[in-house]
Order: structure tokens, then sequence, then C-alpha cells
């Protein structure tokens, strides 16, 4: 027994199919852990672009870092009081909503320059659907970061291509004259003024004999001030051999004053309202209330709370958002992620959309349980943290000039966006991208077609994409053309642009060379691509009637 138990033993050793299996065993496993390893690091990388920079961390980077974050900050305080104005929150509330998000950023997000915070377009969204209850404003968040993140998740951040840049344009330029005119009662000190735009405005001239002149006076120093350093920090100085230490210093002091003009003027501000209030012993300047010191307490967002005597259940608050829960997602990471690629072209590295709306998406959950409204990128903020100049849609209205001088079509959804923001923003982004996208369609549905003719034969060019929509179109052509008179010997449709088509076209085509063989008027086609001509082979069209381009075409 123990003889028999010692040959199995070696022959199992020795056995050759047995050797095989364990090494080919041993080699799939160390492949199979090597994918493994690969796709996880992809993976980590992907979802947590800190593991990329992380480890090429210095201390000189730590240095740059800081006094980015200093100067970044100086602007944000001002900014975030400012904000909060316009969102209709206490003022608090601008500053909740400034840090957390630079947190979760640093971690998730894409792009080295993208500072989140309050911006003054997620301010008047706010502001449209908060009704000036922080609790709204927080639940808004809340949402406003689960559909981000599920949206960056599914990959969705291709979507952003599908909204033009004229609707954009519309959008930014209709929300700063928006808010612009909503400051118009701050600046003249004039006392309940509805925030709808229209009654806004028409409230506010006609109370204008109310100003308060200190306000008025305090208000035009501060923008005169601010225009002042603005240009300041615009001006771009020429590194010579013969600039002076003093001179460098002095440069180096503008720059200081002029980047941190909004909490400088603030300060000024503070100061002579304070000077007046203790002299003349009343209140010359509308001050704001008192902002509530401290960080607000980490806790989850309440999603349904009460308001004065009322509860208001979840299923109401998300009754109540309505559009917004759709509109203020969107319109944040349209923010965003232009920031992230105009910044990302100029410093040259390449950022992923999708990844940007995950980022956005934490950073507003997050947010949310620190009391913030909702954050997107900033442009202000982000040109101050590339060290870079001008980086504002300050000049939207010379794409005006462009678009006139390019296409002319593509005003319509930008009129329409501009007009519509004024009576609603909802419906002025939504009425925008609508008729965006029937410009684009009709393209599809009626792509152009030229006609020329060439001695008996009729060339018709198609000056585009051919796809189902569109094949009806086409086809109406030729059967016009086949009525000329006299009637051609042939008709030649040039498909030298067309890099597609699908298989409704196919049997179309199919159909109206029947049609025109009854007729004795043969159809050829020319300049077809490789891929066009091997599908309209296959389905059926002779392939005599793909002709090479004659000389006269």
């Amino acid at each position: 027994m123990r003889g028999s138990n010692r040959l199995h033993s070696v022959a199992t050793e020795n056995s050759p199919l047995l050797s095989y299996d364990s090494n080919n065993a041993d080699a799939e496993t160390v492949e199979k852990y090597t994918r493994f390893k690969e796709t996880a690091t992809k993976c980590i990388r992907t979802y947590f672009p800190i593991t990329t920079w992380l480890p090429n961390y210095t201390c000189d980077s730590l240095i740059r870092d800081i006094i980015a974050g200093l100067t970044v900050g100086l602007m944000l305080v001002p900014q975030g009081l400012a904000y909060a104005t316009i969102a209709g929150l206490p003022l608090q509330y601008g500053l909740y909503s400034a840090y957390m998000g630079c947190f979760v950023y640093c971690v998730f997000g894409g792009s080295k320059d993208v500072t989140l915070g309050p911006t003054a377009i997620m301010s008047l969204m706010v502001s449209r659907h908060a009704r000036g209850e922080p609790s709204y404003a927080i639940a808004l968040t809340f949402y406003c970061g689960i559909v981000q993140l599920f949206m960056g998740l599914l990959r969705l951040g291709f979507l952003v291509r599908f909204i033009s840049l004229p609707v954009i344009s519309g959008f930014v330029s209709a929300a700063a004259i928006t808010i612009g005119c909503g400051q118009l009662k701050s600046l003249f000190g004039l006392k309940n003024i509805p925030r709808d735009f229209i009654p806004n405005l028409y409230q506010t001239f006609k109370h204008i004999g109310e100003t308060n002149p200190w306000d008025l006076t305090l208000g035009s120093c501060c923008m005169v001030i601010l225009i002042i350093l603005m240009k300041l920090n615009r001006i771009k100085w020429h590194e010579d051999e013969d600039v002076t230490k003093l001179q460098r210093v002095c440069r180096k002091f503008l720059w200081i004053i002029s980047t941190a003009r909004n909490a400088l003027v603030v300060l000024l501000a503070a100061a002579v309202a304070k000077a007046v209030e203790s002299v003349a012993n009343d209140d010359k300047f509308s001050l704001t209330a008192k902002v509530k010191p401290g960080i607000p307490d980490f806790k989850p967002p309440a999603l349904s709370f009460r308001v004065g005597n009322s509860t208001i259940s979840t299923s109401q608050v998300l009754k109540d958002l309505g559009p917004g829960l759709a509109v203020v997602p969107l319109i944040g990471f349209l923010e965003s992620i232009a920031i992230a690629k105009a910044f990302a072209r100029r410093n040259r590295y390449t950022v992923d959309a999708s990844q940007e709306l995950i980022a956005l998406g934490i950073a507003n959950c997050l947010s949310s349980f620190v009391s913030s409204y909702p954050v997107t990128g900033s442009f202000s903020r982000t040109a101050v943290n590339a060290q870079s100049g001008v980086a504002t849609p300050a000049g939207e209205y010379h794409i005006l000039r462009n678009i006139w001088n390019v296409r002319r079509i593509d005003l319509v959804p930008l009129v329409i966006t501009f007009f519509g923001c004024f009576y609603d923003i909802e419906v002025g982004i939504l009425s925008g991208i609508g008729s965006a996208l029937c410009i684009l369609l009709y393209q599809v549905v009626w792509p152009p077609v030229s006609k020329i003719n060439r001695g008996d034969y009729i060339l018709l060019k198609i000056n585009g994409n051919l796809n189902y929509p569109g094949i009806e179109h086409v086809t109406n052509e030729i059967q016009s053309s086949a009525l000329a008179d006299p009637l051609p010997l042939g008709i030649v449709v040039d498909l030298s642009v067309v890099t597609s088509i699908d298989f409704s076209v196919t049997q179309a085509l199919l159909t109206v060379i029947e049609e025109m063989d009854n007729k004795r008027v043969p159809i050829f086609f020319t300049g077809a691509q490789d891929n066009v001509r091997d599908m309209m082979v296959s389905s059926g069209i002779d392939p005599e009637s793909l002709i090479k381009v004659y000389k006269w075409l």
C-alpha cells in the first residue's frame, strides 16, 4: 500500500499534463491580477484625480498654493456677502457656501485652476427658487448635487454639447443685466422693491425720488474705486533688466491691492459708514443686518422643515423647487465646465466633463451639510487663481457681430434666450435650447441641395449628411428634376460631402431609382466615399450607377 502511494506520488509529480495545467493556471492568475491592477489603478486615477498629482507634490507647490489661496480668499469674503444678497439670503450663507467645495474639488476635480463657491449666476438661480428661505436653498443644494453626481456616474457630460454658444451667451448677458438691475435698489437706498426683473425695474424707477443720497454717494464712490483698481490689475508690465528692485516692489504692491480690491472697498466703505454713524448719531446709510458669527454645524440637510407655522413635506419641497431641480444643476455644470475647459486650453491640460460633474455633485451634496446654497466654478476667482488677465464674460456683446458675420440664423436662439430670461430664467433657457435644436433638426430634415444644369444632365449636389429624416427632401428634388423640359438624359447626384447614410436612405434611393427608370431618366451617383458606396451596393443599388467624377463636375 505504501509503495502504491509512492508510485502515485511520482506519477503525479512527473505528469506532463498536470505540470502544464499548473503552470498555465499560474500564468492566467498573474495575467488576471495584472489586468485587475491596471483597471483598478485607472479607475482610481479617473475618479480620484488627486492621486495623479499628490505623489509629486513639492514644498514649492505648497507655498504657491498658499499664496493663491490667500489671494482668492481676499476676493471670496466680500463676494460671498454680495452673492448672498443677490440670492436673497442672510449674509452668512454666502460665507457658508465658500469653503466646502474647495476641499472636495481638490480631491475629485480635474482642473488645477477652478475654484468652487458661490457665483452671481447661481445666486440669481437661488433667488428664483429659494424664495428667500435658507431651508429651500439648502435642500436645493442637496438635490442639485444628487442630480449632478448621477449624471457624472452615467457619463452624461457629453450632453453639454447640445447647448450652443448663442444660448449660453444669451443667458449670461440676460443674467448680468438682471443682477445689475437688481442691485439698483440697494444703490439708491430704496426699500420694499420686488425681486422679479420687470416689477423690480418698474418699482425702482417709480420710487427714484425716494433715493437716499448717502447710499448713492457711497455706492458711486465704491464703483469708481473698483473700476480704477480693476484697470490697474489689467496692466501688463514688461519684465526688463533695467527694472529696479523698488519698481518690482511697487508693481507687486499694486497687484496685491488691485487683486484684493473687493475686500479693500468693503473695509473702506464699512469704516466710512461707521465713522458717519458715530458722528451723526443717525443711520445715514442702509446697513446690512448683523452677520451670525461662527461655522455652521456639519449635519444632514433638512429635506422637510417648518416655515413659519407651516410644515413643508419633502414632496412639497420637490414640487416647490420644480424646474429648478433640472435647470440649476445644468447651469452650474455649464458654468463650471466652461471655465475648466477655457483654462485647460490655456495651460495645456485636459479635463473630463463627466468627472467634473462627479466633483461638482459631491461638492454640492457635502456643501448642503454645512448650510450652503448651490456652488459652481467662478470666472473671477479662477482667473486670479491662474494668475492671468481677463477671463470674465464681460465681452459677450462682441459675439453679436461675429454671429452676424458668420451665420445669422444663430442669432435666433440668442435673442430668444436673452429676452426669455427676463420673463423667467427656466423659460428663457429651455426656449433657447429648443430653438437651437430646431435649427439643428432643420438642417437634418432639409439638407441643402444645389441644382446645376450640365448640358443634357442635371447635377444635384448634397451639401450635408444624409439620414432618414432628410431623404424625402432629396428624393423630392430628384423627382422634380425629372420633370424638367426638355427631359434630361440623366440625373447625377454628388455624394462627395456625405460621410454616412442609413438603411432608410438606401431603401428610398432604390425606390426613386426604380421610379426614374420607368421614366427613362437614369440616376448616377458620384463622389461616394468608400463606406457610403459599400452600404449602397449591399442594399442592392447597381454598382454601375456609382460612377467616378466627370471632368465637367
